[in-house]
């Protein structure tokens, strides 16, 4: 016995790998193998509210770009994810932006259907980790709509497939990022840690915080650290 979901959710499995093949005319022009992907949001009912095909903007994951295109959707609040490929957990060149993952699980969804898991190096199993460690319940598509999956990310799969059985590992990175916007100074430079916590930084932080404050864009000191560490983090800051 194959196992199946509900209707709805197997009809926008089918959207997602269709998004996907459309993904394929916004692919880079470069040497390197880029995964096709396309992403369905449903809401409690199982209707459709937004969908995306990866650098459908130029840019994006197919994750991102659905979250975008709810905006302009017939409204609904989102419920169901669903995504062709496992959602990123790092954006390992760029550390400004947040993981498709988190971006899924702060859209407040109940549940995420993955295509297939994802073997590249930042990734492979992280994003669904990510996922269930914020309660949002992780299923696979059926293995009929799995293998169109598979066989449209053919060679990207078994490119990075491949580096996973070599054993390639991510590098650690330098800095105070530890994977998207999350902040841990422990893995910051031990001359920024101690410059953090100096007396003389207090001083020179209070004039910046009262400014902010009276400006609006920081009404406590919890708010004002948030945007203190997203700008510290920024490139080209330390």
């Amino acid at each position: 016995m194959n196992i199946t979901l509900p209707t709805e959710i197997q009809a926008a499995c089918e959207t997602a790998i269709d998004r996907a093949v459309i993904s394929g005319s916004n692919v880079e022009k470069d040497p390197e193998i880029h995964p096709l992907v396309g992403a369905v949001v449903l809401d409690a009912r199982g209707n459709e509210i937004a969908s995306g095909a990866r650098r459908e903007d130029g840019k994006s994951h197919a994750e991102i770009c659905a979250i975008n295109n709810l905006e302009g959707g017939p409204g609904g609040t989102p419920h169901t994810f669903i995504t062709t490929l496992e959602p990123c957990s790092y954006r390992v060149n760029h550390d400004s932006e947040i993981c498709c993952a988190k971006k899924v699980t702060r859209l407040g969804v109940r549940q995420c259907v993955v295509g297939t898991l994802d073997p590249a190096m930042g990734v492979r199993g992280r994003g669904v980790q990510i996922l269930q460690g914020r309660q949002v319940y992780v299923a696979m598509f059926p293995k009929d709509l799995q293998d169109r999956v598979t066989r449209l990310n053919r060679n990207y799969l078994r490119l990075h497939w491949g580096l996973y059985t070599k054993g390639k590992r991510v590098l650690k990175k330098r800095g105070i990022v530890r994977d998207d916007q999350e902040f841990d100074l422990k893995f910051g430079p031990k001359r920024l840690r101690d410059f953090l916590s100096s007396r003389m930084f207090g001083k020179l932080v209070r004039p910046i915080y009262k400014f902010h404050a009276d400006a609006g864009l920081a009404t406590s000191a919890e708010e004002f650290a948030g945007y203190f560490g997203m700008k510290a983090a920024s490139e080209g800051s330390i």
